[in-house]
């Protein structure tokens, strides 16, 4: 109803509070309670809805031939999250590093009854409780406030170079998956099949991530994928125009591998941010991955120049992408960090080219071991020097 492009831009803006918020908040929730063996088949799952709606969203658009309904209708089934909302449950992780382990266990027995579980939530706060290491004397640290803790995520030097890598990386991988969805344009085919026959290829993504990431873990599938999308994409530029076909089929293949990049790197985001900051790092991501889908028409606006130079650029920018991801270490298998600390040192010793470090997984299990740490565990309420712990293996018995 906007009668001004002002009045549109503000609507716009008010809208990302809400769909950018809720997507970004409940996959992390969703994440936080789902054990390193789940993590991706959650993500599949997840990405399979964005595939299926994707491929509907240009035949409402051509069944409606209006831009200002094709705005409205999609967005109709938003308004069930207003009331869907007062069920999700807040993070137990979470609630666990801000000290507040009776709502925390609260949480789990609700999981618990709606699992079929007769546990009940002195049962979780019992567990939680008689895991705590005590202290010996020493006066427990000072609680560090919002902005500091924010600040932690480029504060200390590994989660520094963790924090930079990914936002840059998902930036670009953004400009490239975008970019090339914005490309079916200027494919010489009709747009709305070419639009639809891309999504529908991403139904094999969500299988090859089910199939490969536990295997081979998360790193070395995403280099892999954005690889081989930089050489088809530039291969792409380099065909005559007049090769339509082909052209269609590399600009398919394209797809196919961005889509993979963009799956396999959101999820290895979510796994390399400690709980005590996830939410905010995920917040950036999205605000950057914002800022590769801007330039993403300006990219494709090359076509005027000619029609396969934005495949070009899009190739090369996916192999610096792919470049970046190497540097980050490897997420499966591991558990979530969940301070500051333990995200700093997360990786910090494992090898440049490692695709399961052994020494990665022996600090993780001293660390579990040491201070009775894993898949819930947070720091302890102020005053109190320990923490609590709910093993994964545990949560997936009892839940």
């Amino acid at each position: 109803m906007a009668p001004d492009h002002m009045t549109f831009t503000a609507a716009r803006f008010l809208t990302a509070f809400g769909i950018s918020t809720i997507s970004t908040t409940s996959f992390m929730i969703v994440m936080e309670y789902t054990g390193p063996r789940n993590r991706t088949i959650v993500l599949c799952t997840w990405a399979a809805s964005w595939t299926s709606c994707a491929a509907m969203l240009p035949w409402i658009a051509y069944a409606l031939s209006n831009w200002r309904w094709l705005l409205c209708i999609p967005f109709l089934p938003a308004s069930i999250l207003l009331f869907v909302s007062w069920w999700v449950p807040e993070s137990a992780s979470w609630l666990m590093t801000k000290g507040q382990v009776t709502k925390a266990a609260e949480l789990l027995h609700r999981v618990a009854e709606v699992n079929g579980k007769n546990l009940s939530s002195q049962y979780f706060y019992d567990r939680l409780i008689s895991s705590t290491l005590e202290s010996n004397g020493t006066k427990p640290e000072k609680k560090e406030s919002f902005v500091q803790t924010s600040l932690g995520l480029v504060k200390y030097p590994n989660m520094r170079k963790k924090t930079f890598v990914l936002l840059i990386s998902w930036m670009i991988i953004h400009l490239c998956y975008n970019g090339n969805s914005l490309q079916t344009s200027n494919l010489p085919f009709n747009t709305y099949v070419s639009f639809s026959v891309g999504a529908f290829l991403e139904i094999p993504v969500n299988m090859f991530c089910i199939l490969s990431l536990d295997k081979f873990g998360r790193k070395w599938p995403d280099v892999i994928c954005l690889y081989i999308g930089g050489v088809l994409g530039i291969i792409s530029g380099c065909i005559s125009q007049n090769a339509e076909h082909e052209i269609f089929a590399m600009a398919m293949l394209v797809r196919i591998t961005f889509a993979a990049g963009t799956n396999i790197t959101f999820q290895y985001t979510a796994e390399l941010f400690p709980t005590e900051v996830r939410g905010r790092g995920l917040s950036l991501q999205r605000m950057f991955g914002a800022i590769g889908s801007c330039l993403a028409p300006t990219v494709v606006f090359l076509a005027e120049i000619d029609r396969l130079l934005p495949m070009l650029v899009l190739g090369c920018l996916s192999l610096i992408a792919g470049s970046l991801i190497i540097i980050l270490p490897e997420t499966t298998g591991h558990q979530l960090p969940h301070t500051l600390e333990e995200g700093e040192k997360f990786g910090a010793h494992e090898n440049f080219c490692s695709i399961f470090s052994s020494k990665q997984k022996n600090e993780t299990d001293e660390c579990s071991a040491k201070f009775g740490r894993d898949n819930l565990a947070a720091d302890v309420p102020e005053g109190t020097q320990g923490v609590f712990i709910l093993t994964a293996k545990e949560t997936e018995a009892k839940l």
